[in-house]
């Protein structure tokens, strides 16, 4: 013969009644308002975020007479600005062996000639931010973003978008991207700018 047996089960019921259920519960008009509010310092703070790395036209203007000078620098130029008291000048500045334990400002040559691909702009967005500050200082530039997008006109864009544009694409290449920019006319100055700037735009809807 069965006996018969209570099964009591430790797995809690689903069918809660309404009054259980806090799916329906609506917030507040205060705590919607609330909400709204925290959303919108949200997109602020996340707006002047993106907003700082943008750069403006007049900025770079009026850092003409500093940014052309730097856009002759040469790798004698950046010895002279990494040598530090006591060190050996070199004359042949195009011919560096690599050595791990080689002073600073061979480093900085063999970087300029290689990531920096001899473009002032480029070689300073791929140092060090002290090594940076150390050029900047050279050149009277205290404006370290405008080498951002300096950078990317010379890296963002390649030879079909420059030739749609009606831009030349040998002096894009030959030239680095200071005198490139400054060859332009206004019109395509600004539109550089403004296509820097959007980048940033997008940003801020992620």
């Amino acid at each position: 013969m069965f006996t018969s047996v209570e099964i009591k089960s430790d797995i809690p019921d689903n069918n809660l009644s309404s009054s259980d259920d806090d799916s329906d519960i609506e917030s507040t008009p205060e705590e919607l308002e609330l909400l709204k509010e925290l959303a919108q310092r949200r997109n602020a703070h996340k707006k002047a975020h993106w907003d700082s790395y943008k750069v403006k036209l007049p900025d770079i203007i009026k850092l003409y007479p500093q940014l052309i000078e730097l856009s002759t620098l040469s790798s004698r130029d950046v010895m002279e600005i990494f040598i530090k008291s006591g060190e050996e000048r070199i004359e042949d500045c195009e011919n560096i062996p690599y050595d791990y334990n080689m002073p600073l400002y061979k480093k900085m040559i063999l970087r300029f000639q290689q990531e920096g691909q001899r473009d002032p702009a480029c070689f300073i967005k791929t140092s060090h931010p002290t090594s940076q500050r150390q050029v900047c200082a050279k050149y009277g530039i205290w404006n370290e973003k405008l080498f951002e997008f300096f950078a990317y006109l010379k890296f963002g864009y390649g030879s079909y978008r420059i030739e749609e544009m009606g831009l030349s694409v040998t002096e894009w290449k030959t030239k680095n991207a200071i005198q490139f920019f400054f060859d332009l006319k206004t019109e395509f100055q600004q539109k550089f700018v403004d296509e820097y700037n959007n980048t940033f735009d997008k940003m801020e809807t992620f």
